[in-house]
């Protein structure tokens, strides 16, 4: 195998290929990373931290936000591998962390304790702080850099962060400070949102959670369903807009594996979604969204995937996919503000 080939390009020919059906995932990363283009960085850790649950790599690539165990959010000097700062505060252990978009002193992070906090770099300190009635276990800035989706429990609720600053810290952080007040819809499931991903150009969200399981199913893996929504569609003019169902929006991709949001990813240019999926048979084309909702297949395509299908008594096994977003052909989908 060519020892210049990094983890994506494994991962695109195990997905185009699918050669050996019996191919262990973790063992197939672990054994061709060690030949990938990578040198090792050393963060050393105190004793006392027992685990690093997830990691962020800050817009300019200059520093690392780890969240531990211990309760703490790290940061890292990329380079020389530096403790920057040490976040103290969570209630419980934070279980997902995200930088700013573009402001690489911006880092929100969210916690078992059903706490959100927003930290600054610069001023080593907590600028804001948030919470919830259920554990977080995703969120995520939208492009802009304005506004902070956070998953807590089933329910998702978006904010602009930058109006619960105190105008002192704003003027430090040469944020302009915010007179209006931003009504967001809430969204809702049945059961815990896994992952909240923004497409690049802001105007949809995906969001993933699981599926009912069925009472007579022996799968012991619960899956889950990404679906799409509008981000235009959030902003309500008052506060009794009904909530947004998710069960009440299209699906684009079903059976996802995913355990954090640290399982699923979208690509820079938003052509690409790239997560673990339950499938059972490799395709023969590559499928794309289109307007009316419904997935539809591309014949003859550079970027295969696997989709997703499930026909009986045939065993589920995890495979790597990747799914191709079309940006002109996601689905329209409309919300209806009055309901």
């Amino acid at each position: 195998m060519n020892n210049n080939k990094n983890i994506l390009s494994i991962l695109s020919e195990k997905t185009r290929c699918y050669r050996n059906q019996r191919t262990d995932i973790a063992f197939l990363l672990e054994n061709n990373f060690n030949n990938s283009k990578h040198f090792p960085i050393n963060y050393p850790m105190p004793e006392y931290v027992a685990s690093t649950i997830a990691i962020s790599i800050s817009p300019n690539g200059e520093t690392i936000a780890s969240s531990h165990g211990d309760h703490t959010i790290k940061v890292f000097h990329y380079k020389t591998g530096k403790l920057i700062c040490n976040f103290i505060g969570h209630p419980r252990t934070p279980w997902t962390v995200k930088y700013h978009p573009f402001d690489s002193n911006i880092v929100a992070s969210g916690c078992l304790g059903y706490e959100v906090r927003i930290w600054h770099i610069g001023l080593n300190k907590c600028i804001n702080i948030q919470r919830y009635d259920s554990s977080i276990i995703t969120l995520a800035f939208h492009p802009s850099g304005q506004y902070l989706s956070v998953a807590s429990g089933s329910i998702v609720r978006i904010w602009n962060w930058i109006e619960l600053v105190k105008e002192n810290d704003l003027r430090k952080m040469n944020y302009e400070v915010s007179k209006q007040q931003t009504i967001c819809r809430y969204i809702r499931h049945t059961r815990t949102i896994r992952a909240l991903l923004f497409h690049p150009n802001g105007d949809y969200v995906f969001i993933a959670a699981p599926d009912t399981p069925r009472s007579n199913s022996s799968q012991q893996l619960t899956t889950c369903r990404l679906y799409l929504l509008k981000f235009n569609d959030v902003f309500a003019d008052n506060l009794f807009c009904p909530p947004i169902d998710l069960n009440n929006l299209p699906s684009i991709l079903s059976q996802i594996h995913l355990y954090s949001d640290g399982g699923i990813d979208i690509s820079k240019d938003g052509n690409y979604i790239l997560t673990c999926a339950l499938l059972l048979t490799p395709p023969q084309t590559n499928f794309i969204v289109t307007t009316n909702n419904s997935i539809r297949t591309k014949p003859d395509s550079n970027n295969h995937s696997f989709r997703p299908i499930k026909p009986p008594n045939i065993a589920n096994r995890l495979t790597p996919l990747t799914l191709s977003l079309n940006n002109t052909n996601l689905p329209d989908v409309h919300i209806d503000k009055t309901d």
